[in-house]
């Protein structure tokens, strides 16, 4: 998901996007409230779309229905050989980077 950890800066022009399409779709005014028009079309907000699609994909991925390239990509903690035996090997912990773009990576940010 390439939306995945962008920051608030950005989230909030899309944000705004979403707003703009809703007054369309609602056929609201210029100066009329845009608050509650995006959930009473059941839209949910940027950044909280983000997540659900990227909670989303990592489920596709956990019941096999995703695409093998991306199976490939993440690695059950449980599945890694020098962590087998450990305690954290039955919980899902998801792995770290050390930088913030690392954070970004699918592999990271999807567990």
């Amino acid at each position: 998901m390439i939306l995945a950890g962008l920051p608030i800066s950005s989230i909030s022009h899309l944000q705004h996007v979403q707003n703009t399409a809703a007054c369309l779709v609602a056929q609201l005014r210029p100066h009329d409230h845009v608050t509650l028009t995006p959930r009473a079309l059941y839209w949910l907000p940027i950044e909280y779309h983000i997540t659900y699609e990227l909670c989303l994909l990592m489920h596709h991925i956990h019941s096999g229905k995703a695409p093998v390239y991306l199976t490939d990509i993440v690695t059950a903690t449980s599945n890694m050989e020098l962590r087998s035996g450990l305690r954290l090997a039955s919980s899902d912990h998801s792995p770290r980077s050390h930088l913030q773009l690392g954070e970004r990576r699918f592999a990271v940010a999807g567990p």
